[in-house]
């Protein structure tokens, strides 16, 4: 280990922008903790401020003042990345002298452009940025740290691509010392037990930031992580992975591993969703067997022809297939539908309302399908010239989130797709409402008037009040 009298940067304070519309419900970041973790482990002084969780510009000025940084670091996302830049310039304002180092999935899709847009930012991480931050503050010559990216005065440079780690067992995972931890909704604490995406499909920008090829961790070292948490009392983990079934026989011996450590009493959730090809009934029932209570599909469209056409790889008969196995092992079984995709006509729609509507299910997701840079969608739609607004304005903007339509195409143009993405609402909110009405089936009459009020109020499962009230009451 470097000497603290060796390192460039000897305290980091890694921030997280504010979400528009989280009101403080914010969730743990994996990977800010991947980061404070490894920075810890170098010896170099971190801390963290989530101003998710309801902080003010005011409150970061006094972090600042209080912990004293000689480097910051934020992570960004590419939707409403001009927050992030509005952050990173008032820190700026006030502190001209500490360097400030961005990562995460915008830096991955924009490159160098991000300190075009951003003269504020002095260094920039593309990729997995463990090593790469931790080579930063130890001193390395910026020009031979491997995904990093800055200006010498005269140009911006981008070094050469980090290679994706291939063995995630030598990261220490996040014990999130630096957060605060009351603070969070809810007490599950996440789990990535695997990083990459091999599959192609057209609108998602996983494989930006992570790569195709799939690295996993060790059924050992996942559990390791496990029973870290289950010794301080937490029972609740989310599996947030965007391939946690992809190797079917690594998730059995994570089954075999928490039945030989005893962990018992466990609700553990993936509601991230997995790929139903890769899920069997055989595998469903052990999942449930230790705890796995509920699963995310990712559905797409309950349009075979779509499901080509966004590449998604999978067939229709086998996601159906895996539906009613979840349903029939009691699953909250969340499923996630896209709506708008290139070639999808009004009755193929209608056909994703269909299946969402043929199964027991807990709840339905109808996204409208946004283009982010850097996607085959994205590429698509500008050569079609389908957009209905400049993608700088959508992305920075509360349309993606609003159910208004970002670009048409000719078999869905604008006005149909409004209506589709209003029909898709009502089919969201009746299928929570059928959810609650079984599950207080007791109350009789009662129960339907009762499940509309709980669906409504039910979208995200976020708000403390509805968790509190469901805690009181048992279903059937």
């Amino acid at each position: 280990m470097i000497s603290l009298k060796d390192l460039r940067y000897k305290k980091l304070l890694l921030v997280n922008p504010p979400a528009p519309g989280s009101m403080g419900c914010a969730s743990l970041k994996p990977g800010l903790g991947y980061i404070a973790e490894s920075l810890e482990k170098a010896g170099i002084g971190c801390d963290v401020q989530d101003m998710d969780l309801g902080y003010t510009n005011r409150h970061l000025r006094h972090k600042i003042d209080r912990f004293m940084p000689d480097l910051i670091g934020i992570t960004m996302v590419t939707y409403r990345y001009r927050e992030a830049y509005r952050v990173i310039n008032y820190i700026k304002q006030l502190h001209n002298n500490i360097p400030i180092v961005a990562g995460g999935p915008h830096i991955c899709t924009i490159g160098k452009q991000v300190l075009a847009e951003c003269s504020s930012i002095d260094y920039a991480v593309s990729g997995e940025g463990e090593d790469t931050v931790v080579e930063l503050c130890q001193g390395k010559e910026p020009s031979r740290i491997k995904g990093l990216i800055y200006s010498d005065g005269k140009r911006i440079i981008a070094n050469n691509k980090r290679p994706p780690i291939s063995n995630l067992d030598r990261l220490p995972f996040p014990r999130y010392e630096r957060f605060e931890l009351g603070k969070y909704v809810g007490r599950s604490i996440p789990i990535v037990s695997s990083r990459g995406c091999p599959y192609q499909c057209s609108f998602c920008t996983v494989s930006n930031s992570m790569g195709r090829r799939i690295r996993t961790r060790s059924p050992q070292n996942v559990v390791d992580e496990m029973a870290y948490w289950y010794g301080k009392g937490r029972r609740r983990f989310g599996f947030v992975d965007d391939n946690l079934t992809f190797y079917p026989e690594r998730v059995f011996a994570i089954c075999d591993e928490i039945e030989r450590r005893n962990l018992n009493g466990l609700n553990l959730r993936c509601t991230n969703g997995i790929r139903a090809d890769r899920a069997t009934k055989k595998f469903l029932s052990r999942m449930k067997e230790v705890g796995f209570s509920a699963i995310g599909i990712g559905v797409e469209s309950g349009s075979q022809s779509v499901l080509k056409k966004i590449n998604k790889n999978e067939e229709l008969s086998k996601i159906e297939e895996t539906i009613q196995e979840a349903c029939a092992l009691g699953y909250d079984t969340i499923l996630h539908f896209v709506v708008g995709a290139p070639g999808e006509t009004m009755n193929d729609v209608r056909k994703s309302f269909e299946l969402a509507r043929r199964y027991p299910v807990r709840a339905v997701y109808f996204n409208s399908l946004i283009p982010y840079p850097r996607t085959p969608l994205y590429d698509s739609v500008r050569e079609e010239g389908g957009f209905l607004f400049d993608p700088k304005q959508y992305l920075n903007s509360g349309t993606p989130l609003s159910g208004i339509p970002v670009f048409e195409t000719s078999e869905l143009p604008k006005t149909e797709r409004i209506r589709a993405l209003k029909d898709a609402e009502t089919v969201e909110r009746k299928v929570r409402t059928l959810y609650f009405k079984r599950r207080y089936k007791r109350l009789g009459p009662l129960s339907f008037p009762l499940a509309r009020v709980l669906a409504s109020l039910d979208r995200a499962r976020e708000a403390r009040p509805v968790r509190l009230f469901l805690r009181f009451m048992k279903p059937i």
